[in-house]
């Protein structure tokens, strides 16, 4: 068991795992208290930053990661994946 079982189901799906093993090394974030609760409004593109918010970290402080050039691809990689789920679902997805 590598913890994936426990995500939302929105976030399951067999596209995501390498994904999200990907962006948890790049970032060095926790994943079930942080990088699984990411909304994409934490990603800037404009300013190739992902952000966590105050408050939402284990010891309460922001944090910000810049783009790498691997971070950038797997979030572009990933955008579509989402959008496509959302509109199946008819809902936003978290993360």
């Amino acid at each position: 068991m590598h913890g994936l079982e426990l995500a939302p189901p929105a976030v399951r799906p067999l596209s995501i795992e390498p994904n999200f093993v990907s962006f948890l090394y790049t970032t060095g974030w926790r994943w079930r208290s942080e990088a699984a609760r990411l909304r994409w409004t934490n990603v800037d593109i404009e300013a190739r930053e992902v952000r966590l918010d105050p408050g939402t970290t284990k010891t309460g402080e922001g944090r910000v990661v810049p783009f790498t050039a691997s971070l950038r691809a797997l979030l572009e990689r990933r955008r579509p994946i989402t959008r496509g789920r959302e509109r199946e679902l008819g809902r936003a997805l978290t993360s």
